[in-house]
């Protein structure tokens, strides 16, 4: 909704006016409207591994309960000291979407780790965000 709104920024200031979204029904998932829709390198580019990835792991915390009240935690030890904690995240396809096999899913095979993936999905969602602001103030 704030995208559209800036896209489409009034000239006419005179009366308060309610907002272009609100006026003409514009709410989530109409983004197919935006300017930025498919943007490469933008928040709105829908075929992003990492954006993807956000989505599903997003509905797997609120729809399945992962990440529950007692999250699986693991410890790496070297002799009994502990070198690192981590929460393991289920396997992801080339696309960002979760692996499953028929009515199965939450395969662990690639290890990888939220703590250091999270990482590098902040520093690109940050990214993104640079060169969706850059987009819409031209």
């Amino acid at each position: 909704m704030l995208t559209y709104e800036i896209e489409n920024l009034r000239v006419s200031f005179s009366s308060y006016q309610k907002l272009e979204c609100y006026k003409k029904d514009i709410k989530h998932g109409k983004r197919h409207l935006l300017r930025l829709n498919e943007f490469r390198g933008s928040l709105f580019e829908s075929h992003s591994p990492s954006l993807t990835f956000l989505k599903e792991i997003r509905n797997k915390i609120i729809h399945d309960g992962f990440l529950d009240v007692h999250p699986q935690l693991y410890e790496l030890r070297e002799n009994g000291v502990v070198k690192e904690r981590f929460i393991l995240l289920p396997d992801l396809n080339a696309s960002g979407k979760f692996e499953k096999y028929g009515s199965r899913s939450n395969f662990y095979s690639y290890e990888k780790k939220l703590n250091i993936e999270i990482i590098h999905l902040v520093k690109e969602v940050f990214e993104r965000f640079e060169k969706t602001v850059e987009e819409l103030l031209k």
